[in-house]
């Protein structure tokens, strides 16, 4: 009896130890709206496949929107509009912070909740964009032209390249040209 106690125990631990490795993550997002041929990247095995209203999106997922097509991922209070021909690609979503890259194409960002501690960026080949606050943000990104910019509608944002760190307050734009990356 004592051998098949400890038995249980041991595949029940066992068990829990397989659950615990797969836990979903903390903060997620979801594809909220989608118009026209969107795509998701989300299993290296599967590569891109269509994208459907509702989808989770987590760390290491990306977005494509064809011609003539448009998506948002929303993230807790966070929208995030990718306009067409654009490609995003989240590397981390975590409790506080989102890191995300814009490889091509046009991205808006509302940010409805930020917390002090938040961190919210976003990459270009030239430039990498910290979101600060609460606000209204687009940014665009040209690989062909080898440009990126930054326009801060509401809100309050920061350009951070090799050569240093640039605010951009409300109501302004930033362009920054170049083919290396920050």
């Amino acid at each position: 009896m004592g051998i098949f106690f400890k038995l249980i125990i041991a595949l029940l631990t066992f068990a829990s130890l397989g659950a615990a490795a797969q836990e979903p993550p903390g903060r997620a997002g979801r594809l909220a709206f989608a118009e026209g041929s969107v795509s998701v990247y989300m299993d290296p095995d599967i590569g891109w496949e269509p994208a459907y209203v509702n989808v989770p999106i987590t760390s290491e997922n990306s977005v494509w929107t064809d011609r003539d097509s448009r998506a948002e991922l929303r993230v807790s209070g966070i929208s995030l509009r990718l306009d067409e021909t654009s490609q995003l690609d989240l590397s981390e979503i975590l409790d506080n912070r989102i890191d995300a890259t814009l490889a091509r194409g046009a991205l808006n960002v509302r940010i409805r909740h930020f917390q002090r501690n938040d961190s919210i960026a976003i990459n270009t080949r030239q430039a990498r964009f910290v979101l600060l606050g609460e606000g209204r943000y687009r940014i665009d990104s040209d690989p062909e032209r080898g440009d990126s910019r930054l326009t801060v509608f509401e809100g309050r944002a920061s350009m951070e390249t090799r050569s240093g760190r640039v605010s951009v307050p409300r109501g302004q734009s930033i362009v920054v040209w170049g083919n290396g990356s920050c």
